[in-house]
């Protein structure tokens, strides 16, 4: 059983963010707009081209590691753009 943890890793992690990235283009759920006021509020130039390339990260690097496609490569982005924005969100912070 203990070689399925990583591939069950990837699948759920994936599926994660590949749910994240079509929030950000799906204007029922809030979309682009949403993302991009969330992201001038955190300070963030142009914020739009943030949210455009945010969500185009989460999207295929979610169905990158779905699919196990450059994993190393697409972790390695996955984490940098998750990173900053959370880093960005907590000294932002009360």
């Amino acid at each position: 059983m203990s070689g399925f943890g990583p591939t069950l890793l990837r699948l759920v992690v994936g599926a994660v963010f590949l749910a994240h990235g079509v929030a950000r283009f799906s204007p029922q759920l809030g979309g682009l707009q949403e993302t991009t006021t969330l992201l001038a509020s955190l300070g963030f130039k142009l914020p739009h081209l943030v949210a455009v390339v945010l969500g185009a990260v989460e999207l295929g690097g979610g169905v990158a590691l779905i699919l196990g496609a450059h994993t190393g490569w697409t972790a390695i982005a996955l984490s940098l753009t998750t990173g900053v924005t959370s880093w960005t969100a907590e000294s932002e912070g009360p």
